[in-house]
């Protein structure tokens, strides 16, 4: 087995759209076939049911093929960030590294490894949404802000606009018209908002007690 980064992410309530006959299925599964991960030859992605897997093919030899790597698999969970805005869909996902195998068979899909019952383990006890970095990567996050979540696992943060108003800016709001339509700032911005806007609608309305916002 090779020593890979891979990137598991879960799709949150997937099982009711399904049982619902939901067309949202098709409509997902046609987001997902449109990620720009998938068009990356450095890069592999497995999609089965509810779940998608992106992993690097070969292992970076330095420090800083390393961070770029991480930073694509985050950018990745971003680009699909990005494109479930308005779908009101959510999902949870687990950047880890370890030993993880991918082939065919009879053109059989066999996929294992230590790397997935990592993540797979991981995504199940993380009660929250977003993308979730195992601790030993964080060093290589150059990009994408982290801070921890528990023992094993930081938040990365793939709002980086927001990220961007908050440090640069003050958080100062309204933000100046002229600093929105001079840079690309308001293409990232509003979806981020909007992103955000769908969680807390999501967090009112939600009554049940073992559920935390706080």
């Amino acid at each position: 087995m090779k020593l890979r980064h891979l990137l598991y992410i879960d799709i949150l309530g997937f099982s009711a759209l399904a049982m619902e006959g939901s067309p949202r299925i098709n409509d997902l599964y046609e987001v997902i076939t449109s990620l720009n991960a998938l068009r990356d030859s450095g890069f592999k992605a497995i999609v089965f049911s509810d779940t998608i897997l992106i992993y690097n093919m070969d292992w970076p030899d330095s420090k800083d093929s390393r961070q770029c790597m991480v930073m694509y698999l985050c950018e990745f969970a971003q680009d699909l960030q990005h494109r479930l805005i308005k779908r009101n869909i959510f999902f949870r996902a687990v950047l880890v590294k370890g030993e993880f195998t991918h082939y065919e068979l009879n053109s059989i899909p066999c996929f294992y490894g230590p790397a997935l019952i990592q993540a797979h383990s991981a995504e199940k006890s993380l009660k929250a949404i977003g993308l979730f970095m195992h601790t030993s990567i964080v060093e290589d996050s150059h990009i994408f802000k982290t801070r921890p979540f528990n023992e094993e696992y930081h938040f990365a943060y793939i709002t980086q606009s927001i990220h961007h108003v908050e440090e640069y800016l003050g958080g100062q709001f309204p933000i100046d018209k002229g600093l929105l339509e001079d840079s690309d700032l308001i293409y990232h911005l509003v979806p981020e908002v909007m992103h955000l806007q769908q969680v807390h609608c999501e967090m009112t309305k939600q009554t049940d007690p073992s559920v935390s916002f706080g």
